[in-house]
């Protein structure tokens, strides 16, 4: 808006592109039934955009990352020679942050740069049902799934620091959409049973 009262249109960031996801693991084999355990992942996207003309530069600079931490189940669907399909489905809570920096530069005083930041946290749910292929050679495990992860933030706990003027806190009415298709490949290792 601020920008927008000097006639300023300036982009800003309402999606931000998919990016990498890790994740690790642990699950437990009740043979002939299910498989359960628990696991966490992180995820991140950054986006960008910028303004400028004879006066100066403004550079707006964003980064969302997510941590979850999970539980999960999964169940064979079809066995084959060295593999198997399964159905899985994961969910828990998710922890999200968001950081953004306005950059200010004045094209006549160039070592005055200013910088306003802007970081949030919050935390919400994530659900994400899935369908896997596994392949096993030894003791270890290949596989690919693909499923659609559910997860919304609705609020965040925010500070705003701006040069000259100090830091202010409160609850940012900001939403966090991150759900989407979430392709994974998968690397396991077996630990033999005692």
């Amino acid at each position: 808006m601020f920008y927008k009262e000097y006639g300023l249109t300036i982009p800003t960031q309402k999606e931000y592109a998919g990016n990498v996801l890790f994740g690790f693991q642990v699950l437990y084999n009740i043979p002939s039934a299910v498989r359960v355990g628990a696991g966490t992942q992180y995820s991140w996207s950054e986006a960008y955009s910028g303004y400028e003309d004879y006066a100066g530069l403004l550079e707006i600079k964003s980064k969302v990352t997510m941590v979850t931490l999970e539980g999960l189940v999964e169940r064979d669907i079809e066995r084959f020679k060295s593999g198997k399909v399964f159905l899985g489905l994961r969910g828990g809570m998710s922890f999200v942050n968001s950081e953004y920096k306005n950059e200010i530069t004045v094209t006549d005083y160039p070592a005055e740069a200013g910088e306003i930041k802007l970081s949030g946290d919050g935390h919400g749910f994530t659900v994400e049902p899935y369908i896997g292929v596994q392949r096993t050679f030894g003791s270890v495990d290949v596989g690919l799934t693909a499923g659609y992860r559910f997860a919304k933030v609705k609020k965040l706990d925010g500070t705003m620091t701006i040069p000259g003027e100090g830091s202010y806190s409160g609850e940012l009415e900001l939403e966090h959409d991150l759900s989407g298709i979430a392709v994974k490949a998968m690397l396991g290792i077996k630990l033999p049973a005692k």
